[in-house]
């Protein structure tokens, strides 16, 4: 678990001044310890000793938010798999030939489970092929005019976009982008993200194994799905167990 040093050298520039240490750093560390492995455990700990007042205060900040893992990643879909599959395949259906859409829906940690914030990004292939955005935004607000006309451009209606949202919430994942693998994000880990790719064949060829089995960014679980791992700015860059 390494922290990217041009992110914390940027902050630095910026002049930022933080405390040293919180009263939570003992717990911190032990989250990490009971949900990442004992080298990830320790390459963080020894970072962190190592590391000035400041940057000990942004690593902290960083550890502290919620984490998740490939074993929460692959349990949350064996026990959603139906319900990534039909999301998988609503989606795709409802998404106009020839564009390519993004969409990630923050929800509220409520019994409601209401929506705090949209990205909805929209692409679109030229002659040649190649995707060109079309337009998009991030941090949208759900109800407003600018995503009711991003909506229009795909021909959706409220009630369209309404049971996207549910089926993503049934499916326990935070967002989705149609394409050859459909990429269904499952949830935010840090700065990082924990995501699946689903395939259009029945199981992957050997050379698909290959490429998307890298230890890092991809792992290959089974048939034709494949875990994904985006790390941030700081914090894991690779799967941590």
């Amino acid at each position: 678990m390494q922290i990217r040093l041009f992110f914390i050298l940027g902050l630095l520039a910026t002049g930022l001044t933080v405390k040293a240490q919180t009263p939570n750093e003992d717990a911190i560390f032990e989250k990490l310890k009971q949900k990442y492995s004992v080298e990830a455990y320790e390459n963080a700990r020894r970072d962190y000793e190592v590391a000035n007042d400041t940057v000990k205060a942004i690593m902290l900040n960083v550890y502290s938010m919620p984490m998740s893992s490939r074993k929460e990643t692959i349990e949350n879909y064996e026990a959603h798999i139906q319900e990534i599959n039909n999301l998988k395949n609503e989606f795709s259906k409802i998404v106009p030939k020839g564009y390519v859409v993004s969409l990630n829906i923050e929800l509220a940690d409520n019994p409601l489970r209401s929506i705090v914030s949209i990205d909805l990004m929209i692409s679109k292939k030229n002659k040649e092929g190649k995707l060109e955005l079309v337009d998009g935004e991030f941090d949208l607000e759900y109800g407003s005019e600018r995503l009711d006309q991003l909506l229009r451009i795909l021909k959706w209606d409220p009630m369209t976009f309404s049971n996207i949202r549910f089926m993503m919430q049934l499916a326990n994942c935070c967002s989705i982008e149609n394409g050859n693998p459909v990429e269904i994000g499952f949830t935010r880990s840090g700065l990082g993200k924990y995501s699946y790719l689903i395939f259009p064949t029945d199981i992957l060829t050997v050379p698909q194994i290959k490429q998307y089995n890298d230890g890092c960014e991809y792992m290959y679980y089974k048939k034709n799905v494949v875990i994904k791992y985006e790390g941030g700015m700081a914090g894991p860059q690779c799967f941590t167990d």
